[in-house]
């Protein structure tokens, strides 16, 4: 009788720890617990009604190890990036999340933040301005940190934010309110909105913002990165994700180990993100993974995406891309430093000498009008040459900077259309531009500009990047013609790409199939394994990150029954010695 009680006894404390280790292993699962709902945004002809997903947030992503790359804060980021968006109806983008719709204010303060804000900079009553942005913030309290969340929206499509954007600057000089102009001057200035709207934030609410959660998508994205650069000069702890970023600095130390905390996902199909050229000396504070979209995820894309009522399909062309940017790159003469070259102008009818900078060629009557249509920084830069053999024709010499401006000149609402037609002619006429425009033409017709950049694709991206898909060292990104391009990575695949391949490593000939197989709806591709083991590895990293906490509970729960066990048999000897 003694044995068959000590049996049952045993095993019930053997289920007992069996118990508490699933009960563990339960509590765990709940706490990596992914979160799924609905994006929604109609803009400019196309509509997004995506699915997306979130791991649920732990407050220990932004406690400690900021330099070390997150996938959940990445994802969770292009998810808060999407939701700055707004139609250009005015009405906020939407997550419908467990039947609650909610814009970027509310699930901010679904993910635990107060004092969530929607600010416009400047300020109304402020200096009136073209470099201007939209952020949300707000902050919650870490351990016994203060986290300041900062979301920059990208371009809103208003004619202020395209001139700011096409604002390179380089006076190369700290100018009178203290800007750095070794920055993109556009993304520089509205950086600093940015800057002096958080430290107000702070004062204002009585809080010590010590710990920075920062994330924007193309202009956004390249404010947010030099924020997150202010910030960490300033001491603070900075976790900043940032998609499509355009070049935003020519200083040497972006890839000091302070700023190993920025980390910049970029689609190699994506146009923006060249603009300002590596070539040029633009790079990006941090580190920066280049990836191209996955099979799968251009099935998502296209799953999700309409355009007047048909599939979106997305096109990317990483070869034309290429070409692109080359053509941009000959505006820098060899041997020259690239702000001088844009700056200077070196032209052959001028000094004799070929150099940097470009010449075009117009009636003479004509060009005198268009000269005077050159906004006038520009023209300050520019001259007007009579050609020596034939007075009926001039040329108009400029440097590459200026020809930049003519270019902004299209969107400055303070332009007369008469000027903005000139300024067109101007540009149309200009030889080494020739095969920029052709290339511009096709790439719009064929939506390789918009669907690799919109936000939507960048969340697909982050959903597959890992840790060494970025580079330790700058890239003059995406493409520097004459210096270092980076290996072809993708985003999702295991496999070394062929040689010749294009984004995914196809031949340019299948990638041009593929985009023909594309075009209908019911296009049937094949699922991306690749990017479903890179989802599958992605999940075993996680499982091994609770196993540990299992293994503790499970460990625990045998040790106790392991004990009552012993306390058991303890008292059934005292109970004999007893008799």
């Amino acid at each position: 009788m003694k044995k068959q009680r000590t049996l049952k006894t045993c095993l019930m404390l053997a289920l007992l720890g069996l118990i508490l280790f699933a009960a563990g292993k339960m509590c765990l699962v709940a706490k990596a617990e992914e979160q799924s709902g609905v994006y929604h945004i109609s803009q400019a002809g196309a509509v997004v009604d995506a699915e997306l997903s979130y791991d649920t947030p732990d407050d220990s992503w932004f406690m400690s190890g900021e330099k070390e790359f997150n996938p959940s804060v990445a994802r969770l980021s292009a998810i808060l990036s999407m939701l700055c968006y707004k139609e250009y109806s005015g009405n906020p983008s939407v997550f419908t999340l467990g039947g609650r719709q909610m814009d970027a204010i509310a699930f901010m303060e679904h993910l635990g933040f107060s004092d969530v804000r929607d600010v416009e900079l400047p300020k109304a009553g402020e200096a009136d301005s073209i470099h201007r942005t939209e952020i949300y913030i707000g902050h919650k309290k870490i351990g016994d940190r203060t986290l300041v969340a900062v979301m920059i929206r990208g371009t809103n499509g208003t004619a202020e934010e395209w001139l700011s954007n096409f604002d390179l600057g380089f006076d190369n000089i700290k100018s009178e309110n203290g800007w750095d102009m070794i920055n993109h001057e556009g993304f520089e200035i509205t950086s600093g909105h940015v800057y002096d709207y958080v430290r107000e934030y702070n004062e204002e609410l009585g809080i010590n913002g010590d710990t920075y959660w920062i994330s924007g998508h193309s202009r956004g994205g390249a404010v947010a990165n030099l924020l997150a650069a202010k910030l960490i000069d300033d001491g603070k702890r900075s976790y900043a994700y940032t998609f499509a970023a355009p070049g935003s600095t020519m200083h040497k130390d972006v890839g000091e180990e302070k700023y190993q905390s920025i980390f910049n996902i970029i689609n190699r199909d994506d146009m923006i993100p060249v603009i300002p050229l590596g070539s040029w000396g633009f790079m990006l504070y941090g580190r920066s993974a280049l990836l191209s979209m996955s099979k799968a995820d251009k099935e998502a894309f296209k799953d999700s995406c309409t355009r007047d009522g048909k599939a979106f399909k997305y096109n990317g062309d990483e070869k034309k891309i290429r070409r692109f940017s080359d053509v941009f790159a000959s505006f820098i003469a060899k041997g020259s430093s690239p702000v001088k070259s844009l700056n200077t102008l070196q032209c052959v009818h001028i000094t004799g000498v070929s150099g940097s900078g470009v010449s075009i060629l117009l009636d003479t009557k004509e060009a005198g009008r268009i000269f005077e249509s050159i906004p006038e920084n520009a023209r300050k830069k520019s001259h007007l040459v009579v050609k020596e053999d034939d007075p009926e024709k001039s040329y108009i010499c400029m440097p590459p900077v200026a020809l930049m401006q003519c270019f902004r000149a299209l969107f400055d609402r303070n332009m007369t259309a008469e000027s903005r037609k000139d300024n067109l002619t101007l540009l149309l006429n200009c030889d080494q531009l020739g095969d920029l425009v052709t290339l511009l033409i096709q790439l719009t017709l064929n939506d390789f500009v918009t669907s690799p950049h919109m936000p939507y694709s960048y969340y697909l991206l982050a959903d597959s990047v890992k840790a060494d898909d970025f580079f330790a060292e700058p890239v003059k990104k995406p493409y520097d013609p004459e210096g270092r391009t980076p290996e072809d990575k993708e985003s999702s695949a295991g496999k070394d790409p062929d040689p010749g391949a294009g984004p995914g490593g196809e031949s340019s000939a299948e990638s041009g199939s593929e985009s023909s197989a594309e075009s209908g709806p019911e296009s049937g591709t094949e699922p991306d394994t690749e990017s479903s083991l890179a989802k599958d590895e992605s999940s075993e990293k996680s499982s091994d990150n609770l196993m540990p906490i299992i293994i503790i509970c499970g460990a625990a729960g045998i040790l106790i029954s392991a004990m009552l066990v012993l306390a058991v048999r303890s008292r059934g000897k005292s109970k004999e010695k007893g008799n």
